[in-house]
Protein backbone atom coordinates (compact mmCIF):
# COMPACT_ATOMS: atom_id res chain seq x y z
CA UNK A 1 0.00 0.00 0.00
CA UNK A 2 2.94 2.32 0.61
CA UNK A 3 6.33 2.53 -1.04
CA UNK A 4 8.29 1.00 1.81
CA UNK A 5 8.41 -2.24 3.75
CA UNK A 6 7.95 -2.50 7.51
CA UNK A 7 9.31 -5.72 8.97
CA UNK A 8 8.98 -6.76 12.61
CA UNK A 9 11.58 -9.07 14.08
CA UNK A 10 12.69 -10.18 17.54
CA UNK A 11 16.45 -9.81 17.84
CA UNK A 12 18.21 -9.31 21.16
CA UNK A 13 19.89 -5.91 21.39
CA UNK A 14 23.36 -7.45 21.69
CA UNK A 15 22.78 -9.10 18.26
CA UNK A 16 21.89 -5.85 16.44
CA UNK A 17 25.48 -5.24 15.22
CA UNK A 18 25.61 -8.75 13.74
CA UNK A 19 22.23 -8.17 12.08
CA UNK A 20 23.52 -4.95 10.54
CA UNK A 21 26.74 -6.68 9.41
CA UNK A 22 24.76 -9.50 7.73
CA UNK A 23 22.29 -7.18 5.96
CA UNK A 24 24.42 -6.39 2.85
CA UNK A 25 24.36 -10.07 1.88
CA UNK A 26 20.60 -9.54 1.33
CA UNK A 27 21.00 -6.24 -0.50
CA UNK A 28 20.17 -4.16 2.59
CA UNK A 29 22.21 -1.14 3.63
CA UNK A 30 21.69 1.45 6.36
CA UNK A 31 20.04 4.59 5.04
CA UNK A 32 21.29 6.86 7.83
CA UNK A 33 24.58 7.45 9.60
CA UNK A 34 24.86 5.79 13.03
CA UNK A 35 22.00 3.32 12.49
CA UNK A 36 22.64 1.44 15.74
CA UNK A 37 22.45 4.61 17.80
CA UNK A 38 19.12 5.45 16.12
CA UNK A 39 17.92 1.89 16.78
CA UNK A 40 18.85 2.18 20.45
CA UNK A 41 16.50 5.19 20.72
CA UNK A 42 13.68 3.98 18.46
CA UNK A 43 14.03 0.19 18.12
CA UNK A 44 14.02 0.63 14.34
CA UNK A 45 16.85 0.02 11.87
CA UNK A 46 16.33 2.24 8.83
CA UNK A 47 17.53 0.25 5.83
CA UNK A 48 17.28 0.36 2.04
CA UNK A 49 17.11 -2.62 -0.27
CA UNK A 50 19.67 -1.40 -2.80
CA UNK A 51 18.68 -3.61 -5.77
CA UNK A 52 15.08 -2.31 -5.70
CA UNK A 53 15.58 1.08 -4.02
CA UNK A 54 12.82 0.23 -1.52
CA UNK A 55 13.16 1.56 2.03
CA UNK A 56 12.87 -1.05 4.77
CA UNK A 57 12.05 -0.15 8.36
CA UNK A 58 13.24 -3.10 10.42
CA UNK A 59 11.33 -2.90 13.71
CA UNK A 60 13.24 -4.58 16.51
CA UNK A 61 10.38 -5.92 18.59
CA UNK A 62 10.61 -6.40 22.30
CA UNK A 63 7.14 -5.70 23.70
CA UNK A 64 4.93 -8.67 24.46
CA UNK A 65 2.43 -7.50 21.82
CA UNK A 66 5.20 -7.53 19.20
CA UNK A 67 6.40 -10.98 20.25
CA UNK A 68 2.80 -12.27 20.14
CA UNK A 69 2.33 -10.69 16.71
CA UNK A 70 5.41 -12.48 15.40
CA UNK A 71 4.28 -15.79 16.92
CA UNK A 72 0.79 -15.51 15.38
CA UNK A 73 1.99 -14.46 11.90
CA UNK A 74 0.90 -16.66 9.01
CA UNK A 75 3.35 -17.83 6.33
CA UNK A 76 2.61 -16.79 2.73
CA UNK A 77 4.42 -17.63 -0.50
CA UNK A 78 5.11 -14.96 -3.07
CA UNK A 79 6.78 -16.82 -5.90
CA UNK A 80 10.04 -18.17 -4.48
CA UNK A 81 9.78 -15.92 -1.43
CA UNK A 82 8.22 -17.08 1.83
CA UNK A 83 7.14 -14.37 4.27
CA UNK A 84 5.13 -14.30 7.47
CA UNK A 85 2.32 -11.75 7.61
CA UNK A 86 0.61 -10.52 10.78
CA UNK A 87 -3.07 -10.94 11.49
CA UNK A 88 -4.92 -8.01 9.96
CA UNK A 89 -6.03 -6.88 13.43
CA UNK A 90 -2.41 -6.78 14.64
CA UNK A 91 -1.46 -4.71 11.61
CA UNK A 92 -4.37 -2.36 12.33
CA UNK A 93 -3.18 -1.97 15.92
CA UNK A 94 0.35 -1.09 14.81
CA UNK A 95 -0.93 1.40 12.24
CA UNK A 96 -3.36 3.00 14.73
CA UNK A 97 -0.60 3.42 17.33
CA UNK A 98 1.80 4.98 14.82
CA UNK A 99 -0.83 7.52 13.69
CA UNK A 100 1.38 8.87 10.89
CA UNK A 101 -0.53 10.09 7.82
CA UNK A 102 0.65 7.19 5.66
CA UNK A 103 -0.30 4.69 8.40
CA UNK A 104 -3.79 6.18 8.52
CA UNK A 105 -4.09 5.74 4.74
CA UNK A 106 -2.97 2.13 5.15
CA UNK A 107 -5.48 1.67 7.96
CA UNK A 108 -8.27 3.03 5.79
CA UNK A 109 -7.36 0.55 3.05
CA UNK A 110 -7.26 -2.31 5.58
CA UNK A 111 -10.74 -1.43 6.85
CA UNK A 112 -12.04 -1.47 3.27
CA UNK A 113 -10.23 -4.68 2.29
CA UNK A 114 -11.10 -6.63 5.46
CA UNK A 115 -14.66 -5.68 6.39
CA UNK A 116 -15.02 -8.71 8.69
CA UNK A 117 -11.97 -7.91 10.80
CA UNK A 118 -12.40 -8.00 14.57
CA UNK A 119 -12.53 -4.29 15.37
CA UNK A 120 -13.52 -5.07 18.95
CA UNK A 121 -10.18 -6.84 19.44
CA UNK A 122 -8.35 -3.86 17.95
CA UNK A 123 -10.24 -1.44 20.19
CA UNK A 124 -9.64 -3.51 23.35
CA UNK A 125 -5.91 -3.55 22.73
CA UNK A 126 -5.81 0.16 21.87
CA UNK A 127 -7.73 0.89 25.07
CA UNK A 128 -5.16 -1.04 27.13
CA UNK A 129 -2.26 0.60 25.30
CA UNK A 130 -3.78 4.09 25.62
CA UNK A 131 -4.11 3.62 29.38
CA UNK A 132 -0.60 2.18 29.84
CA UNK A 133 1.04 4.85 27.70
CA UNK A 134 -1.12 7.71 28.99
CA UNK A 135 -2.35 8.39 25.45
CA UNK A 136 -6.12 8.87 25.83
CA UNK A 137 -6.38 10.46 22.38
CA UNK A 138 -5.34 7.15 20.82
CA UNK A 139 -8.67 5.52 21.61
CA UNK A 140 -10.67 8.65 20.80
CA UNK A 141 -8.90 8.92 17.43
CA UNK A 142 -9.60 5.23 16.70
CA UNK A 143 -13.29 5.55 17.54
CA UNK A 144 -13.65 8.64 15.36
CA UNK A 145 -11.70 7.02 12.54
CA UNK A 146 -13.90 3.91 12.55
CA UNK A 147 -17.12 5.93 12.89
CA UNK A 148 -16.24 7.93 9.76
CA UNK A 149 -15.49 4.80 7.75
CA UNK A 150 -18.00 2.34 9.17
CA UNK A 151 -21.21 4.10 10.17
CA UNK A 152 -23.15 2.10 12.74
CA UNK A 153 -20.05 0.45 14.24
CA UNK A 154 -19.75 1.45 17.89
CA UNK A 155 -17.45 0.83 20.85
CA UNK A 156 -16.31 -2.76 20.96
CA UNK A 157 -18.37 -3.91 17.91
Amino acid sequence: MTQDVDALTAVAEDRWPALLDAAPAYGLVARIDAPLEFAARTRVLLMRHEPSGIDVDLILGGLQFELDTIAAATPYRLGALSIRLPRVEDLMIMKAIAQRPRDMLDLEALLSRYPDSDLGRVRRFLDEFARAAAMPDLLTNWDQFVARRRPGVHDGD
